[in-house]
Parts: structure tokens; sequence; C-alpha cells
């Protein structure tokens, strides 16, 4: 694929981001295959994606236990007792 050919295979991909669609590498990589008619690498995708600023994006970890809204009174600066 030529790199204009990648950027339009993304495109249908980043509207569905865009729609708030979760996109994973598997879905890429089948349409991908789909599209060529022949099974790919995985690295083979991960390289489409860095070619064309591609990264991945995931949300920051939290503490299964943390208290809302201690955290919130925290940012208010109320600093509540223990």
């Amino acid at each position: 694929m030529t790199k204009e050919e990648e950027k339009e295979f993304l495109l249908q991909f980043e509207e569905a981001g865009k729609k708030g669609n979760i996109l994973t590498i598997n879905n890429i990589k089948s349409a991908l295959e789909e599209r060529l008619g022949k099974k790919i690498h995985l690295s083979t995708v991960y390289r489409i994606l860095e070619r064309n600023n591609w990264r991945k994006a995931t949300p920051r970890p939290s503490h299964p236990q943390k208290d809302a809204a201690k955290s919130e009174a925290f940012k208010k600066g109320a600093f509540p007792n223990s």
C-alpha cells in the first residue's frame, strides 16, 4: 500500500473513533487482511499506524478503593480530617 492508500484506509477508523467507538488493533488487522486478501503479521499493522502518527491512548489507572468524595474535596482545597 502507498502512503495515500494507508491514510485512506485508516480514515474509516478515525471516523469511528470520533463517534466514540473503541478501536482495537485486531479490528484494524482483520479489516486490512480483508482489503489485501491475505494474512499479515500484527507488526505490519503497528508499523502502518506508526507511519501515520497514530498512538495508543488508554485511560489513566485508578485505585479500586478510591474515595471520590475525598478526592473532589482535596481538589477544591478542603482537606477532610481523616
